[in-house]
Order: C-alpha cells, then sequence, then structure tokens
C-alpha cells in the first residue's frame, strides 16, 4: 500500500481500512507513505493569502488540526512500515525519486500487489517494476479523472488495474479515455466504499448536540458534514435552504465541519437573514461525529470528498439519517431516490466560482421540502440504516481481494 501523502485524509483512511480487511483475511499489507515533509511544517506554510501551501497549487484554510500522522496512524494499526520511502509528491527531486525507486525495487520483489492513490507514487512503482524480471501487479485507485496533460494519462494506462468508487466514475473514465488515450475495460473495476455500522456509526440519541447548539429538541434539522471550502457547495445549500425557510418555519440548518470558506459562508448566512436559523457546529471527530450524524433529521452531501466512496452519506445511513445527495459520484449509486433520501440533479459543468444556478436552487429546495415531511422521512429513516449495512468494512475487503486475484490470474 504507497500513499505520497503524510496526514490522514480520506485516501489515507481508506487505504488503512483496507489494510485492516485484507489482514483480517490472512494476508500481509506492508505501507510506505510520505516521510519527507513534516504535519506541523505543513501547517505553518502559507501563502500571502494565509492559505496552506501543499506544495502543488492545492490551498487550504490555516488549520492545525486539518491533518493527523498517517505514518503514526499506521503504526497504530499494527502494520509494517517502510520509513527508508520519501515518498514525497511536493517537489521531488531526481536523487530522491531515484533513491525510492531503487527501494522499492528491492522491496517489491517479495509483492504480489502493489496498491497506490495518487500518481506519484504509481509512477514510481511502475519505473521500479520496469527493473525487475518478476514485477508484483500494479493496481491503482482512481477517486478523480486525469488532468487535460497526457502523460498522466500514459501513467494510469500502465497500471495493472483501476479501481473506481462508482458506475458514475467508470462512465466518465470511459468518456474522458475515448477522445485521448483507450484504457482497457477489462482493467477497470468498481468498488463501493465501506462503513463500520455494527459498532461505530450506529442510530441513537443527538440531543446533546442539539442543546451545545441552542438548537430545540422539536426542529427538524437539515445538516452538511463536510470541510468548508468552494466546490463543496454550501452556498448552494444555504440559497435552498433560504427559500424554503419560511415554509418550514421550525427548520435548521447546521454546518459541521471547518475549511478555508467558513467566513464566506458565515457572512453570505447573515446576507440571507438566517443568522438564527444556521448553526455551525465546528470539526467534530471520534464519538463527536456519530452524535453530530444522531443530531440531524436529514444530511445534505452535494458533491463527492477525496476518497471518492462518499463515506459521510454511508456514515450518515448508517445512523439511520436520511441524505440528499448530489447527482454525480457514488453518493448518488449508494442513496437510491425515494428510499433512503433524495438524489438531487446537479450540473456537472459547474465549476469554480460559478455561481450557483436558479434551476439548481430550486430542485434542492424542493427535496429540502420533501423530507420536511415526517412521514415520509419516518419510513426513509429504517431504510437508510438497512441500506448502510450492504457497506461493511468485510464486503469491500472481500470485493478487494477479488479484484487483488484476479490480476493475479491473468498474470499467470
Amino acid at each position: 500500500m504507497l500513499l505520497s501523502y503524510p496526514g490522514l485524509t480520506g485516501p489515507a483512511e481508506l487505504a488503512l481500512s483496507d489494510a485492516v480487511g485484507l489482514r483480517a483475511a490472512g494476508h500481509t499489507v506492508l505501507f510506505g507513505c510520505d516521510t519527507r515533509r513534516d504535519l506541523r511544517a505543513i501547517e505553518r506554510a502559507v501563502d500571502d493569502m494565509g492559505r496552506q501551501d501543499f506544495g502543488e497549487g492545492v490551498a487550504n484554510a490555516v488549520d492545525p488540526l486539518a491533518h493527523q500522522d498517517f505514518a503514526r496512524a499506521i503504526d497504530a494499526a499494527g502494520f509494517s512500515r517502510m520509513s527508508e520511502l520519501t515518498l514525497c509528491k511536493s517537489r521531488p527531486g531526481p536523487l530522491e525519486m531515484a533513491r525510492d525507486v531503487f527501494h522499492l525495487r528491492r522491496r517489491m520483489a517479495w509483492a504480489d500487489v502493489v496498491h497506490t492513490r495518487f500518481s506519484h507514487e504509481l509512477t514510481l512503482a511502475l519505473t521500479a517494476a520496469r527493473l525487475m524480471r518478476r514485477p508484483p501487479r500494479i493496481v491503482h485507485s482512481l477517486e478523480k479523472l486525469p488532468g487535460s496533460g497526457r502523460a498522466r494519462g500514459l501513467v494510469i494506462g500502465a497500471a495493472d488495474g483501476l479501481i473506481l468508487p462508482s458506475r458514475h466514475a467508470l462512465e466518465r473514465l470511459l468518456a474522458w479515455s475515448g477522445t485521448r488515450r483507450g484504457l482497457r475495460r477489462d482493467r477497470l473495476h468498481v468498488l463501493a466504499g465501506r462503513v463500520e455500522a455494527e459498532a461505530t456509526f450506529t442510530p441513537g440519541d443527538g440531543m446533546a448536540l442539539r442543546a451545545e447548539l441552542g438548537i430545540p429538541r422539536e426542529a427538524l434539522v437539515f445538516g452538511i458534514v463536510s470541510r468548508i471550502k468552494v466546490e463543496r457547495r454550501h452556498e448552494l445549500l444555504l440559497r435552498a435552504f433560504a427559500q424554503i425557510a419560511d415554509r418550514l418555519p421550525h427548520a435548521r440548518l447546521c454546518v459541521v465541519g471547518r475549511g478555508e470558506h467558513r467566513p464566506a459562508i458565515e457572512a453570505l448566512t447573515q446576507k440571507l437573514g438566517l443568522g438564527e436559523r444556521v448553526a455551525f457546529a465546528g470539526y467534530r471527530t471520534g464519538t463527536e461525529l456519530v452524535a453530530a450524524y444522531r443530531a440531524l433529521d436529514v444530511k445534505v452531501w452535494l458533491v463527492q470528498g477525496n476518497d471518492g466512496t462518499s463515506r459521510a452519506v454511508l456514515e450518515a445511513l448508517a445512523c439511520g439519517t436520511p441524505v440528499i445527495a448530489g447527482s454525480g459520484g457514488a453518493q448518488a449509486e449508494v442513496v437510491r431516490d425515494g428510499l433512503e433520501g433524495r438524489v438531487v440533479s446537479l450540473d456537472e459543468g459547474w465549476r469554480l466560482g460559478d455561481p450557483s444556478s436558479r434551476e439548481e436552487i430550486d430542485r434542492l429546495a424542493q427535496a429540502l421540502l420533501d423530507l420536511g415531511d415526517d412521514e415520509r422521512r419516518s419510513e426513509m429513516r429504517a431504510r437508510a440504516r438497512t441500506r448502510a449495512l450492504d457497506f461493511s468494512p468485510r464486503a469491500r475487503a472481500e470485493g478487494l481481494i477479488r479484484i487483488y486475484e484476479g490480476l493475479l490470474e491473468r498474470a499467470g
């Protein structure tokens, strides 16, 4: 398992969960992660606008708690880790990459499968494999489509297998490859996400959080649990909520999370006259995150997150919370429209900085009204919990093992 980032972000958490499932099935997992960058240094590195600079044009707000230590999490879970690897995708030098290839070639000699998440470690693994007489199979999890550059498409096309988080992602990749570089269909696999619905994310009483935030017990609470950044489209949700606020006077909106876009969202909340109707709950993790899902009557999730599996949707469903999901990505396949929630058609051509269209606002507002009905929402609540049980960690591990075994069989 290779991942060229030092923080316990969505892809890293998914990789760690996959490793736990593989180990439970009797397999051995060895990890490699970014050992050059220090998380504290990343948090301190800001640009002129006061945002974090992650070395690839990716900027997030200064947030000391934004990232946990992936290496520490690997060690705590009892897995071995290749500390000799730098595996850093932030401006790597030729000598640094050459050393990583050298060490990977030695480590890969005993491996059956190498699983990568970012194009940087995929490039290194493919380079090391070319120097080996009997290389392992290389599989890559592709959460987002490659950019317009041809180089990354060539790298991804060289992997023995690609794992996509949804049928929607598979269709988009096939459309992309049809105009650039063909990908063999037998190398593409869809693997859904997972949620720990038995011991962690379960239904329960969320009234304590409501009391903390000053939300009445009898209020109808819509909520979004997500990092607050432009692409997660909090602005669209606020405008849709403002549109139906008078028709659902007992409704509240709870924003759970942190991020660089929070000041703008708070300002828009005041501009729309929603100051008394919107509560900002801040960052929640562990048992506090579970309590947040339980405090909601309806969760809204418009755009998929970093790992592509829309994990937060599954977590909410496991807590018995219906979901209003955007139409693109895995969330629209997890949530079945009219059963566990509503699926709202959103413009896939939307770009950062674009205003929300009147049609999108109207469609989302109607979904909020639909789930404002107590009887309809009650029917969805039981189905939500049942639906989540289909996405167990064991089911995902079994699917991942089938993909690995298929690769090995084709390789003889």
